[in-house]
């Protein structure tokens, strides 16, 4: 029903109670006195007309108890950014959390698609996406309800955060591409390991023995462990838009993370180190601490020069990942030997080239980025 027309209804009918309920008066009145002058009812039906001017929202409004019914929106990005968990590089969420839960979206029960974006958006682009915000844009575009999210959402929300989306159906091959390429997936799994019925989650990582790293936005106990990626395959659900499994890519992986603290242009190629295959590295200027956070919480490695006691000998380390407690795993060039640093003590053991450089971010082969494995 349209609830200009609904609330024009009410109050007819409240005018002409009022009516009513004066007319039966008057008579009474008559009746013991004849001579009483009548008097005249006036009814102002102006309020009418100025009820076309609010601005009601016209949707149709359920009494279903599945209805989503959104209460104050309790923002918990900021303190929850300084508190963000990683898992192979990629930011995590967990649907469950309290801090998504205290709001009218039912995360906990439906926002596994959501959550699942938020970990792809916040991983791969400079903006910080919750889980609730990506529940709102879903829900206010028409993809999300209490019962879950559409297939479309994912490559609807993708194009919102100018995200590449490709939907590649259950291609093995392309999924064991894009994870060993750093890129993640997302996938809708069917009964099984991971649910009972369907469930949203994010592929991170791939090792040699097609292991694959799993944020579960669903279970931390889960996404502790690796999975056989035909297993995965092989519970996945079937779905529309292109999927079950959508590989997510920015088209401007590779370039500088944007910063406004910082002018992109200031980072340059720089072409005297290109010894390791096929890596290619990048200058990273002005590089304090937060500078490297920021790099290494986007999903990419960063090659530091060090002052030789990070790794006993070993003047050029990689720095391959960071934690939700800013501890970043340290291994040198041949992945032969690991340490974990805080990443504020590591940055004391920098050490300036004749250039005046330190740090040089990493692309090309993003296996460094999967789990390591120390060599037996």
């Amino acid at each position: 029903m349209d609830i200009k027309k609904f609330i024009k209804s009410a109050v007819i009918c409240l005018m002409l109670l009022s009516l009513f309920h004066t007319g039966m008066k008057i008579t009474k009145a008559a009746e013991t006195a004849e001579d009483t002058i009548q008097p005249s009812i006036n009814i102002d039906l102006s309020i009418l007309d100025e009820l076309d001017k609010l601005d009601i929202d016209d949707r149709t409004y359920g009494s279903t108890s599945s209805e989503i019914v959104p209460k104050v929106y309790h923002d918990h990005g900021i303190e929850m950014e300084d508190h963000k968990e990683m898992i192979n590089g990629f930011v995590y969420f967990n649907q469950g959390d309290d801090e998504w839960n205290d709001n009218g979206y039912h995360m906990k029960q439906a926002g596994c698609g959501p959550t699942s974006m938020a970990v792809v958006i916040s991983s791969l682009t400079d903006q910080w996406v919750t889980p609730v915000d990506a529940a709102v844009w879903a829900y206010d575009h028409g993809y999300y309800s209490s019962a879950g999210s559409s297939h479309a959402l994912i490559p609807a929300l993708s194009k919102e955060y100018k995200l590449d989306c490709e939907g590649i159906g259950t291609d093995a091959s392309k999924i064991r591409n894009a994870l060993e390429d750093g890129n993640p997936v997302v996938c809708l799994m069917g009964p099984g390991y991971f649910t009972k019925g369907g469930h949203f989650m994010v592929l991170v990582g791939i090792d040699e023995d097609d292991n694959v790293t799993v944020a579960d936005v669903g279970s931390r106990e889960r996404s502790k462990y690796k999975y056989q990626l035909e297993d995965i395959i092989s519970q996945s659900k079937s779905a529309s838009a292109g999927g079950p499994f959508w590989i997510i890519s920015n088209p401007e992986q590779g370039e500088s993370v944007s910063d406004s603290d910082y002018n992109d242009a200031e980072e340059t190629e720089s072409e005297d180190e290109q010894k390791d295959g096929e890596l290619h590295f990048t200058v990273i200027k002005k590089a304090d601490q937060n500078r490297i956070e920021k790099v290494l919480v986007s999903g990419t490695p960063v090659m530091m020069m060090t002052d030789g006691t990070v790794i006993k000998g070993e003047e050029f380390v990689y720095i391959t990942m960071i934690d939700s407690s800013k501890k970043v795993t340290v291994t040198d060039r041949n992945f032969k030997h690991r340490k974990k640093y805080l990443l504020s003590e590591l940055m004391s053991h920098k050490k300036f080239d004749i250039t005046g450089l330190s740090f040089w971010k990493i692309s090309g082969d993003y296996r460094i980025l999967m789990p390591f494995t120390p060599s037996k």
